[in-house]
């Protein structure tokens, strides 16, 4: 087994490298002055299962570049497998059909997410590792991948509700809220296991929005089914992600004059771009939860809080290995 770190998040790379007890490989990454990547893998890894891990962070398209170069690169050393590890996996921001002939009431779909996955596969990807990619219904990231490609997403509701129970004691009446209709099973699943562990009623608030678009939602446009009651109460607020932070600071305003005590987010993505450290400083948010998918800006906010998916990838990077090492050495035993 090998394990390659790329640029963009070499930390969480060492982090999956302790956990699975196997050093990271001796790789070199670089560019040359027109900003061409260059890469060179300095340890012997013929016929190994290798897995490269390469988050999708800021610059995105260089990130991009240099794990499809990573994985070519990979390839030509005649590895036996070569398995994507994508954190979090890009372009979910274009996952929407554009309409384009409005005479016939149609829309032909597309999504950048497709138009990488097919890269990643045209360059020889065997497998996708990533975290919490989005379900069927929502970002259908994962269908742009043929049969012939397995992807596998670590789901982190378990990791965050574990920190909302054991790190952090809610004490108040509990309300969660889904910011979009695509985040809606996933609060409700944050609901179920929040009323398990405190044992006491936990409300459940949904915002719809009437624009499909992509961007920040203004919090005075959204709609909810139910009444907003939070008076002195702990709300979580489930999302996806975090970009600009622009809705993450107009929703917390509306349910801090609400009457919300404590207001936290847990999202499973922090890309906190433009000045969204500057608008969660400004917010009444007492608490924004990600996971490491990312890494953290060098201004962030102390109102940020990361929770560690290093451990998951490692015990998936494990069974995978393990599983078609014990898959090969059962072909021996019959070629016998």
């Amino acid at each position: 087994m090998t394990i390659i770190s790329g640029t963009a998040h070499k930390e969480l790379a060492e982090k999956i490298a302790k956990e699975v007890k196997v050093p990271l490989c001796n790789a070199s990454v670089s560019r040359f002055a027109d900003g061409e990547v260059s890469v060179q893998i300095n340890d012997n890894i013929r016929g190994n299962d290798v897995f490269i891990v390469q988050t999708c962070s800021a610059p995105v398209n260089d990130s991009i570049m240099e794990l499809l170069l990573m994985v070519s690169c990979a390839r030509r050393s005649n590895v036996r497998r070569v398995i994507a590890v994508i954190p979090y996996f890009g372009y979910k921001h274009h996952r929407r059909g554009n309409a384009i002939s409005t005479k016939h009431n149609s829309r032909f779909l597309w999504s950048g997410a497709g138009d990488f996955a097919a890269m990643l596969q045209e360059m020889g990807v065997d497998q996708v590792i990533t975290v919490d990619l989005q379900r069927p219904g929502q970002g259908l990231e994962s269908s742009f991948f043929d049969n012939t490609v397995p992807v596998e997403t670590i789901i982190s509701t378990d990791l965050f509700i574990n920190y909302f129970t054991h790190e952090l004691s809610l004490n108040h009446p509990i309300t969660v809220v889904a910011p979009n209709a695509e985040c809606f099973n996933k609060a409700r699943k944050y609901q179920m296991q929040l009323q398990k562990h405190y044992k006491k009623d936990v409300k459940l608030v949904a915002f719809f929005s009437m624009d499909t678009g992509s961007g920040p939602a203004d919090a005075e446009q959204l709609k909810t089914f139910n009444h907003l009651e939070v008076e002195n109460g702990d709300v979580i607020i489930v999302d996806d992600m975090v970009d600009s932070a622009g809705t993450v600071q107009s929703l917390s305003h509306r349910i801090k004059e609400a009457g919300a005590k404590n207001i936290y987010i847990a999202a499973s993505h922090g890309l906190f771009t433009d000045h969204a450290m500057e608008f969660i400083d400004r917010s009444p948010v007492t608490k924004v939860v990600v996971t490491d998918s990312l890494p953290l800006p060098k201004n962030a906010s102390p109102k940020i809080h990361q929770v560690s998916v290093a451990k998951f990838l490692a015990n998936v990077i494990l069974t995978e290995h393990f599983r078609s090492v014990i898959n090969e050495d059962e072909v021996f035993e019959e070629e016998e």
